[in-house]
This record gives structure tokens, sequence and C-alpha cells, in this order.
């Protein structure tokens, strides 16, 4: 079974890959997209169920500061009107 800091780094790293997989999603095909989409989808959840079960506190500081980051971006790149990158 995976330890909690290893399920926490995937779980980041996964929204990383999804966040960078949305980013540039005109290199993609529409099927790559969906499919890569899809996988990422599957990991971050199987991954934020194991983190809930093993310490849902760390899964909460994950979440609020993911809030921060994307409400932080997105006040950016709406002041800006350029996507943030």
């Amino acid at each position: 079974m995976k330890t909690e800091n290893r399920i926490a780094v995937n779980l980041i790293r996964y929204y990383q890959q999804q966040e960078a997989l949305t980013a540039n999603k005109e290199e993609y095909t529409d099927f790559a997209l969906a499919l890569l989409n899809s996988k990422y989808t599957y990991e971050i959840t199987k991954l934020r169920i194991l983190l809930n079960e093993k310490n849902p506190k760390r899964l909460q500081e994950i979440d609020s500061k993911r809030a921060n980051e994307i409400t932080v971006t997105k006040g950016i790149e709406y002041i800006s009107s350029k996507p943030f990158k």
C-alpha cells in the first residue's frame, strides 16, 4: 500500500499534468485529449479516495492550496486579459 506522502505527491503531479494538458490542448487531437484527460481524471479520483482514507486533513490542505492557486491565476488572467502560464 502506498504511503500518505507518496499518494499526495502523485495526486499533485496528476493535477499538474492535467492542467498542462488543458493549457496545451491545441497540440492534441480530440481523441488523444479525451483519452489523456480521462486517464488523469481516473488517477486523481483514485488517489483522492486513498488519501481521504489515510488522512482527510491532508486532502483538504491540497484542495485549499489548489483553490487559492486557481483563484490567483484566474484573477491575473482577468486583469491582464492574457492567459497565465
